[in-house]
């Protein structure tokens, strides 16, 4: 590997003329950039922390870690049943006969990388505690999501799930994505799953038929009544709103929510999948009649950001512990309940 480069000193620079400054500087950025290039294509676990430090921007959200996490992922995808081996030999999954192979770690280190604002947006968050990478088959439809997760449940001792007549697969091809609010209060546009990948330089966090999201860690939502912790003075949000004040919260100029957005449904059953491998899969152990400890979230999550165009309620999911299931329902946007809140995300700027 390249050494790297020296910095030209006060008294270089005092001896040069312009143009045979102008030349060492272009030979000196071409020599950094040539060994930034060379560290770039090492592993995480090839990088000391100091050429780390070099090519990666921010403190918390450790390149390594997020490779471990990603590595989990896959591994819980695959025995949840949303990924198999392809065509390619690569882990990914099919839907109406195109496959989508999984994103590399190069790919998802430069959709974290090659965008300032983004990189901006993330070194704030970072310090309130957002360090979880959520990489979702987005492409997948959500009638195959939520059919691999019930029969790994229902495998495992658990419940059928309980769904509302939105949640049916029919009105699911209704379903809106990425809504937004107006200066009334109305929520507007969105666009349909297949609409959303026909459309991909409008949607860049949607990444070869893959969301990508950071979020916070923990399965955790608090109620409207519960004790919370503030982190670099963001609290962590709440039941009890409805889904406009929600909304406002994110688009409110002012920290500690501004830049955040909601969670999608397809982010959710990544997450939940996540916690049901690690309590009940790697074990195979069966869910217990309380089926308390499988998802440890207090508050049913609300996708305010997905619109049932036919309806016009917004979909929502939790685990119930009394009947061993999870329950697929919906809330009217002006709805507020102290056990339903959003799960925050972190996702590059929708292109409107």
């Amino acid at each position: 590997m390249s050494e790297i480069p020296k910095y030209i000193t006060s008294k270089e620079m005092f001896n040069l003329s312009h143009p045979e400054l102008d030349q060492k500087a272009k030979r000196k950025k071409a020599q950094e950039d040539e060994f930034l290039n060379e560290l770039s294509k090492l592993e995480p676990t090839q990088r000391t922390e100091e050429a780390e430090k070099l090519i990666w921007p921010f403190e918390i959200l450790k390149s390594k870690e997020i490779k471990e996490q990603i590595d989990k992922q896959k591994a819980v995808g695959k025995a949840v049943g949303y990924y198999e081996t392809l065509s390619s030999g690569k882990l990914g999954f099919k839907e109406k006969s195109k496959e989508y192979p999984f994103p590399s770690m190069e790919t998802i280190y430069q959709y974290l990388t090659n965008d300032p604002e983004f990189v901006k947006l993330l070194k704030q968050k970072e310090k309130q505690g957002a360090n979880k990478i959520i990489v979702a088959p987005y492409a997948l439809s959500l009638e195959t999501m939520i059919n691999k997760v019930n029969s790994k449940v229902v495998s495992l001792g658990g419940k059928k799930c309980w769904r509302s007549g939105d949640w049916q697969e029919d009105n699911l091809n209704q379903l809106k994505y990425f809504t937004q609010l107006d200066k009334n209060d109305n929520i507007t546009g969105g666009k349909t799953k297949a609409e959303v990948l026909a459309n991909p330089q409008q949607y860049p966090f949607i990444v070869n038929g893959y969301s990508i999201i950071v979020t916070w860690p923990g399965d955790d939502l608090p109620n409207e009544n519960d004790r919370v912790t503030a982190i670099e003075g963001r609290i962590p949000l709440k039941g009890g709103e409805t889904s406009i004040e929600y909304r406002k919260k994110f688009t409110n100029s002012n920290p500690p929510y501004y830049g955040e957005s909601s969670t999608i449904p397809e982010e959710w059953f990544v997450q939940f999948s996540q916690a049901l491998y690690e309590k009940y899969i790697l074990s195979n152990k069966q869910i217990e009649s309380s089926g308390s400890d499988i998802f440890d979230t207090k508050s049913i999550t609300w996708f305010i950001d997905c619109l049932n165009s036919s309806s016009g309620n917004l979909p929502g999911a939790g685990w119930d512990p009394d009947y061993c299931r999870f329950n697929l329902n919906v809330d009217h946007p002006t709805d507020s309940d102290g056990g339903l809140s959003p799960r925050p995300a972190l996702r590059k700027k929708l292109e409107i």
